[in-house]
């Protein structure tokens, strides 16, 4: 998901926070504060974890499954197209495991040991 993408979910989040709260102009609370309030998570953030969460079930597969022989037809190298490039759901994984430091030639070795993928994912919480 693009940035736009991100912030315009986590700006309606908000708003259906501070609704469920009660805060309504001219009264103010941060993000933050609110967030804390409702423990509660940006959605973005909830979406990134549970998107690479299904990306290591998807590597954890048997390599004759449907899923992922799609998968390798997909990273398959074609020729590219002409004009602006796509924003893909392929492209979202490889900018989320370069946020939680996985190797894209390792993902597969790292995927495999579930405890090892899921301490990759809950640094995400960190940021």
């Amino acid at each position: 998901m693009s940035k736009a993408t991100a912030d315009s979910i986590d700006s309606f989040h908000r708003r259906m926070l501070r609704n469920a709260i009660d805060v309504r102009w001219p009264n103010k609370i941060s993000n933050i504060n609110l967030y804390e309030k409702t423990k509660q998570k940006p959605w973005s953030s909830v979406i990134t974890k549970r998107r690479l969460r299904l990306y290591g079930h998807l590597l954890r597969l048997p390599e004759e499954t449907p899923v992922r022989l799609s998968m390798k037809e997909y990273e398959r190298p074609l020729k590219m197209a002409r004009g602006g490039r796509k924003f893909t759901w392929k492209k979202n994984i490889e900018n989320d495991l370069e946020r939680i430091g996985v190797n894209k030639a390792d993902v597969y070795d790292v995927a495999q040991d579930r405890k090892r993928w899921r301490l990759h994912i809950r640094s995400l919480e960190a940021d």
